[in-house]
């Protein structure tokens, strides 16, 4: 049977048991009876347990999600003359409110998980910016919310939470719209909880909930009144409105849980698929899963996929969040003037929304990643497997980067080690065979292990005999300190040993040798030349400041140079600071998290202002496997992590989840690497790799397994 005679699943899905519809009809007819069709008891009850349950003290019934965000402006005294700084990648309805308002919209650019950050929404803060409107795209609440509010408070404006797609969501156990002055809600149908058409504002602030239930009622004092004191409009929602939105309020808790349990499994499934990489609650989150978001290769043909999908496999993709960045859409261009935002212009096109409803079930959850599966991983059309268009023939992503790879019979020299271990779990887990060499056993044993001295040329030229297809060369000395300490054995391990591989390679005629390096070479570029390295930006020899990185820049020029007179090939990946379970001794998130767990200060050496993209190490595993796509041949990747992150931030992040730590700051080491942004574009491009793991929840992850481990007692 093929997928098009399936059910078919939709994009998302009302749902109202039969026993609420019963208690509908029965209410309705109570409502109409009583002759009270509008701000009655029904009214009143639905905004008292709206407000318990999201623990504020006040909440309004308005007719839409839209007009409350324009009421909360409109009472807040935020008009004309003022600005107001919103996510450029959310519904028109949010810009709308602040023009409606008399107020100017400024638009904020997103990080990787969709929401402003406080870096976003600084560099567009203005003196007549009177408030941030902090959209919960999908959900999702952004982990770095207690930043924003502190930015806010700090600026004296007002942070107004756009909590339309994010009914019972909570971060750190606190519901949305509990973090700023005033939030507003949306009971559109999509939405996990409807009223039909329908909106709530929440906030604990009186004079707020006096003039909000002014302006909905056309201006008027009070319902019973003619006396109209502000410039009201018809905000207000219906009995009949109210009547459906508390019942279904009454299921919240129930529709969150059952689109939870379908994330899992896209949680689970989506991990197999190249290229397809959902977004994840950060630590502290819990998302209603309003959307499931999750991110596809560059340059997909986005409507092609949700064509092909619905026809083929009967699956509807939901509508994006956004499709199309507002300051991309015509009628806002009056407020941009060639404004340019390049983290949500990439995200709005390169991201999808499964299906989700309070009624689909994991079984169809497991059907969609199985169809999603079939089209990103199909190797041709004529296999009698559907391969979408753009996948099969853009220039970008070639069907080649999404195929499947076959098994490999690949040796891991360095395997043993931290970043090594965890890329034989990846290897093994793609089903490739796996020899390690290294001088100490692997840490699982049902691997393949040979004792390998890197430093003997003639050893390695008969170890790697074996017909291995591709060789991954790992071993180094990658402490920046041991380097400073040992210079002369770290340039036998780093470069010469290198050599030894790529001569073995040559010989065995293995395809290609895979290059562990590092952005740490980007010293070598001028700061002021670039805002995210890319691999060909110029490196200058005479920048360098560390024995450490001229010995990674001389493996690379080796591997370069085999290539250009040998033809041996050769992929180099240049990793950004690794962290995660069997962190290695010496490692900054290690020795803050050893010290922080055994009642000793983390020391800082210098101000804390150098920056790293610290990657998660299962996030840096995938991304060694995903290199061994015969596209990355003869190619440079960066494997970083989401985001610059300081020393400073990693010491206060391990501090709040062992709290009493003590940070300390002594004088700064010699060479050390201030850091700047590099950019994973290319392997995300080429390769389908990009990091998901945010700082947060790499540590909180890393912290757990350490509080086990008796090297850190």
């Amino acid at each position: 049977m093929s997928d098009t005679q399936l059910p078919f699943i939709p994009p998302t899905k009302v749902f109202f048991p039969k026993e609420d519809i019963w208690t509908v009809q029965e209410g309705m007819a109570t409502i109409l009876e009583s002759g009270r069709l509008t701000l009655g008891e029904y009214t009143k009850n639905f905004e008292q347990d709206f407000a318990k349950y999201v623990g504020a003290t006040h909440a309004i019934a308005v007719n839409s999600g839209t007009s409350a965000l324009e009421i909360v402006l409109r009472a807040l005294r935020i008009g004309p003359g003022d600005s107001v700084v919103i996510p450029t990648n959310t519904f028109f309805a949010t810009a709308a409110a602040v023009i409606h308002a008399g107020a100017t919209p400024i638009f904020a650019d997103c990080d990787e998980t969709l929401a402003v950050s406080p870096e976003t929404v600084r560099a567009v803060l203005r003196p007549d910016t009177k408030a941030v409107i902090l959209v919960h795209i999908g959900g999702f609440i952004t982990p770095r919310i207690t930043e924003l509010v502190e930015l806010c408070r700090e600026r004296g404006v007002f942070l107004i939470e756009d909590a339309a797609h994010a009914q019972g969501s909570t971060f750190n156990g606190k519901q949305a719209g509990t973090f700023g002055y005033a939030a507003t809600f949306s009971f559109y149908p999509t939405k996990v909880m409807t009223s039909a058409e329908g909106g709530m504002i929440v906030t604990n602030d009186p004079e707020l909930d006096r003039l909000a239930r002014v302006f909905r009622d056309q201006g008027k004092k009070d319902f019973s009144s003619n006396l109209h004191t502000e410039l009201g409009y018809n905000w207000r929602l219906s009995e009949i409105h109210a009547l459906v939105g508390h019942v279904q309020f009454k299921r919240l808790n129930q529709f969150i849980e059952a689109r939870r349990a379908v994330a899992r499994v896209y949680d689970t499934e989506l991990a197999g698929i190249p290229g397809v990489t959902p977004l994840r609650e950060a630590e502290g989150v819990m998302s209603n899963y309003y959307k499931y978001i999750a991110f596809i290769p560059a340059g997909t043909d986005r409507a092609a996929l949700k064509k092909q999908l619905k026809e083929e496999h009967g699956i509807g993709l939901a509508g994006e969040v956004y499709e199309m960045p507002l300051h991309k859409q015509p009628v806002f261009e009056p407020y941009v003037r060639g404004v340019t935002l390049p983290v949500a212009e990439r995200l709005c096109a390169g991201h999808i929304c499964l299906p989700m409803s309070a009624v689909q079930t994991p079984d169809e959850a497991l059907r969609v990643t199985q169809a999603l599966r079939t089209v990103f991983t199909a190797p041709s059309a004529s296999s009698g497997i559907p391969v979408l268009p753009s996948l099969s023939s853009m220039s970008t992503i070639t069907s080649a980067n999404t195929a499947p790879q076959k098994p490999q019979k690949v040796a891991v020299i360095g395997g043993s080690g931290f970043i090594g271990s965890h890329i034989v779990d990846a290897l093994l887990d793609a089903r490739h065979k796996v020899t390690v060499f290294d001088l100490l056993a692997p840490r699982r044993s049902d691997v393949r292990f040979i004792t390998m001295d890197i430093l003997n040329p003639s050893s390695v030229n008969v170890m790697l005999t074996g017909g291995f297809d591709a060789v991954y060369m790992l071993a180094a000395i990658a402490n920046v300190n041991d380097v400073f300490n040992n210079p002369v054995e770290s340039c036998d391990v780093n470069i010469r040993a290198v050599v030894n591989v790529l001569e073995a390679a040559r010989k065995n005629k293995i395809s290609r040798v895979l290059l562990s390096s590092t952005v740490w070479l980007y010293e070598m570029v001028g700061a002021q030349q670039v805002d995210a390295v890319t691999e060909d930006a110029a490196l200058e020899p005479g920048r360098v400041n560390h024995v450490y990185t001229a010995t990674k820049l001389a493996a690379e020029q080796y591997c370069v140079a085999y290539q250009k007179l040998y033809g041996q090939n050769y992929t180099i990946l240049r990793y950004g600071i690794p962290y995660g379970p069997q962190g290695r001794l010496g490692t900054v998130i290690y020795n803050f998290v050893s010290n922080a767990l055994t009642g000793k200060p983390i020391v800082i050496q210098g101000d804390g202002s150098q920056a790293r993209n610290f990657v998660y190490v299962n996030d840096l595993a995938e991304g060694n496997v995903a290199a061994l796509n015969p596209a990355a041949a003869n190619q440079t990747y960066n494997l970083d992590g989401l985001r610059p992150v300081s020393i400073k931030e990693v010491a206060e992040i391990v501090q709040s989840f062992i709290p009493g730590t003590e940070i300390v700051y002594v004088e700064a080491r010699p060479g050390d690497f201030k850091g700047f942004a590099a950019s994973s574009e290319k392997a995300f491009r080429e390769l389908g790799w990009r990091a998901h793991t945010d700082i947060r929840e790499g540590i909180r992850q890393y912290i757990e397994w350490a509080r086990n481990e008796a090297i850190l007692q």
